[in-house]
């Protein structure tokens, strides 16, 4: 799914609440830069500057 995501998209989301029911509807993704989606895909920022530091 992460590799899906782009800044200001419309995302989809399903909740399914605890008596089965289901709700669907959508909502615009506050990822706003590229950067900022790198950071998601790797679980945030600290893990994005510990990755670099890790790699160089």
């Amino acid at each position: 799914m992460s590799d899906d995501i782009h800044p200001h998209q419309m995302l989809d989301v399903e909740v399914q609440h605890t008596d089965g029911t289901y709700k669907r509807f959508q909502v615009l993704c506050r990822i706003d830069t590229l950067n900022e989606v790198e950071y998601f895909k790797v679980g945030g920022i600290l893990y994005y500057v510990l990755r670099n530091l890790l790699t160089s």
